[in-house]
């Protein structure tokens, strides 16, 4: 790696920043996709209930594998920093493009 006094080179606790800034925008904004559904009626039978929760298991399932699966990309991305002393200028970019994807 180059010299971090060399300008051309970044500390990497900057970027590592705005990354967990990132997954964490992105976990906290899946979760507002989570909706109650509207067609449930108030008067609703003890009866009727389990099917109704029933019915709201795909989307309940559909945020807890996407949450594991930024939960992995973010720990991999931490684990891959460990190996770095700074960041220059083709790290950033790769790191953005896949950011992009998040």
């Amino acid at each position: 790696m180059r010299d971090v006094e060399d300008e051309s080179v970044f500390p990497k606790e900057r970027l590592a920043a705005l990354c967990d800034g990132i997954f964490a925008i992105t976990m906290t904004l899946m979760i507002l996709d989570l909706k109650v559904p509207e067609n449930i009626p108030r008067n609703l039978a003890s009866e009727e209930l389990p099917s109704a929760i029933f019915n709201l298991l795909p989307t309940i399932e559909a945020y807890v594998i996407s949450f594991f699966i930024l939960g992995i990309f973010w720990a991999r991305h931490q684990l891959q920093f460990n190996f770095f002393d700074a960041v220059d200028r083709v790290v950033i970019f790769l790191n953005i493009l896949f950011l992009l994807l998040i």
